[in-house]
């Protein structure tokens, strides 16, 4: 977390450290709206003082709520709108495939980008996801992008069956998913395609950490039961505990960085434990309700609440809540 006041040295740090590295920043990943013009032309000149020719901006989710022409309608306007802040620091924007929006399949990105040059803005192709919703096969799905392909994500998943959750998708490993990406490198190649590939393979990859305690979510080897936030609070609090017994730990220095729901818990636990001296928190949430039925269809919605008003009532005359499978309530999203 910078500062406002040094993020133009910081970035000129990083600028400096890359440059000294041989180092190149192909992309800035961000959840920025299109429509936020100020924070756009901040982090793009950011982006320029890094080098860095792209920015990834938020997706149009849709939700069903809408008919699909007036969220792309609106989506085409806000894109137009952000060009010119782009282009003034000489950066375009990227647009992610992603399931649960407008563009979740090849065709359905490209029907938002057809309408600007590619040197504006273009497309990252991310396999996995088009593997949830929007896959097609290589060849029809490489004749898609009309020259706005610029950047592909190299990721895997795959769909299972279980008798208490039907047919599911997971995130799988890069040998054993459904995209099958020597073959789709190799058609994108024979198309033309030289531009960057990142792999964010997260499963099966050994990692050693040094200077932190996490933890992980069951589909990357971590905890696989489900706790309440109370057990939560508890086991990090133990961790900072064992931290603090560390020799080679500054008990006075503790921090705590949190992501996501990990945001939420760690203001929570920030708030009644003093041995946390810094805060980082990231994308948390922080109204449950409206963001639950933001990313939710109608009868998606409706169906939720109806399983919470049920667990109530079977919380108050048994004592104990039903739980299910978190994506069935958190939607994943990678």
């Amino acid at each position: 977390m910078v500062k406002p006041s040094r993020r133009r040295a910081v970035v000129d740090q990083l600028a400096a450290i890359c440059r000294d590295n041989g180092l190149e920043v192909v992309c800035l990943a961000t959840y920025l709206n299109w429509d936020e013009l100020d924070c756009i032309g901040s982090v793009a000149r950011a982006a320029r003082k890094l080098g860095c020719p792209r920015l990834r901006l938020a997706g149009f989710n849709y939700t069903g709520k809408e008919d699909y022409w007036t969220v792309h309608d609106r989506a085409v306007a806000q894109m137009k709108a952000a060009v010119p802040v782009l282009a003034d620091e000489g950066v375009k924007g990227v647009i992610e495939t992603h399931f649960g929006s407008i563009h979740a399949s090849a065709h359905g990105a490209y029907n938002l980008v057809r309408h600007f040059d590619p040197s504006q803005i273009a497309c990252i192709l991310d396999g996995s996801n088009l593997i949830v919703e929007g896959w097609k096969t290589g060849r029809w799905s490489s004749n898609s992008w009309g020259g706005h392909l610029d950047h592909i994500h190299v990721r895997n998943a795959a769909w299972q069956h279980s008798e208490e959750r039907g047919w599911h998708w997971t995130w799988a490993p890069l040998e054993s998913g459904i995209a099958d990406w020597p073959r789709i490198l190799t058609i994108l190649k024979e198309r033309g395609f030289d531009g960057y590939v990142s792999v964010e393979n997260i499963l099966g990859v050994p990692t050693s950490s040094k200077g932190y305690i996490g933890e992980a979510h069951a589909s990357l080897g971590g905890y696989d039961q489900s706790r309440s936030i109370e057990e939560r609070l508890v086991a990090i609090q133990a961790a900072l505990t064992y931290l603090a017994e560390r020799p080679e730990v500054d008990a006075s220095r503790i921090g705590l960085f949190g992501w996501s729901f990990g945001c939420s818990v760690g203001v929570w636990l920030a708030a009644i434990d003093d041995r946390i001296k810094a805060l980082v928190g990231v994308v948390g949430v922080a109204n449950g309700g409206r963001w639950l039925e933001a990313v939710r269809g109608e009868e998606e919605w409706k169906a939720l609440r109806e399983l919470s008003s049920e667990d109530r009532v079977c919380r108050m005359r048994t004592g104990q809540s039903a739980f299910v499978d978190r994506p069935r309530i958190l939607y994943l999203d990678p």
